[in-house]
């Protein structure tokens, strides 16, 4: 959505937001419309291209709420948070956990979440891959479920700190994917053969 989870900062605070989304030219729109003036701009960048934008190294604190698993490549855009991310900053992810399979893989909503103490796991029906699997000892993490006063489902956030002093971040492995993949496939076979009467 159009609004930061960090809200407006305060005058004098020295705190500056940078807000991007795919959608930002129609939510600086609707802002204007409201009278919503006091809110951040929202420049139109998809997380994909983060790099392409503002460099490596640009950000201390690089935040992405209820966004990730609606990318059209969310490996892609995680791995743009970390590269933009500053050595000794932090990426944060605020996540429903597993929202793809909740809203039936419909319109953008292709991919699961989950956080878990062996990482982060972005998947759907056809693959499976550990977000920090290709980051190593570059990034510190740790997660915690989010008390949201609501059942039925879970939020989580995830924290990710990219530890300093530390060369470039190598691309995932998409080897590493492949096989998460087959061995999906597998399982859900297994699965389905159980379930036949």
């Amino acid at each position: 959505g159009p609004f930061s989870t960090f809200g407006i900062p305060q005058p004098g605070s020295g705190v500056e937001i940078v807000a991007t989304d795919a959608l930002g030219d129609s939510f600086n729109r609707l802002f204007q419309q409201c009278g919503l003036t006091e809110f951040p701009q929202i420049l139109a960048i998809k997380a994909e291209g983060l790099s392409e934008n503002f460099g490596h190294d640009a950000f201390h604190w690089v935040n992405c709420a209820n966004t990730l698993d609606q990318c059209e490549n969310p490996a892609a855009a995680f791995n743009e948070m970390i590269k933009v991310c500053k050595p000794g900053g932090f990426v944060n992810i605020i996540a429903i956990e597993n929202e793809g399979g909740r809203q039936a893989y419909g319109g953008l909503y292709q991919w699961n979440l989950t956080a878990s103490d062996t990482g982060l796991w972005l998947w759907n029906t056809t693959m499976e891959v550990n977000l920090l699997a290709s980051l190593g000892s570059a990034v510190d993490y740790k997660w915690k479920l989010i008390d949201h006063g609501q059942t039925g489902f879970n939020i989580f956030s995830a924290t990710i700190q990219k530890r300093a002093n530390q060369p470039r971040l190598r691309q995932p492995r998409w080897k590493s994917i492949r096989n998460a993949q087959h061995k999906v496939r597998k399982a859900l076979s297994a699965i389905k053969a159980k379930a036949k009467p």
